[in-house]
């Protein structure tokens, strides 16, 4: 028996198009919120030197481009936006995974937020 996507009844869930776009979406839901995170840590990583150093981080031209990575934050703390995306991402994105509209979700979020 054939089935069909719920939302649109004219796609058909065994079609090799189909397929692609589910391979494609699993892919993304690890390259999203991991790759980008490592991106932003590599990014970062790599001027790390100027970064820490509250004089050239504000003269120097090659850490310009990725300024919202690290223009809020004190010159020790230049990785801290990477924190950031992880803190949110488990805010949001892995509290998902325990047991949703219950006490025990609520209480897991009140302690991240407070831990992080």
């Amino acid at each position: 028996e054939t089935e069909y996507l719920v939302a649109d009844k004219t796609v058909d869930c065994a079609s090799p198009e189909y397929l692609a776009w589910k391979f494609y979406a699993t892919i993304m839901i690890g390259v999203y919120p991991l790759g980008i995170p490592t991106m932003y840590m590599v990014l970062l990583w790599r001027k790390r030197r100027i970064l820490m150093d509250e004089d050239l981080r504000v003269e120097n031209q090659s850490v310009v481009p990725i300024s919202f990575l690290w223009k809020m934050y004190e010159p020790d703390c230049w990785w801290f936006e990477v924190f950031e995306c992880f803190r949110r991402l488990s805010l949001t994105g892995l509290l998902i995974f325990i047991n949703p509209g219950s006490a025990t979700q609520v209480v897991v979020a009140m302690i991240l937020a407070m831990v992080s």
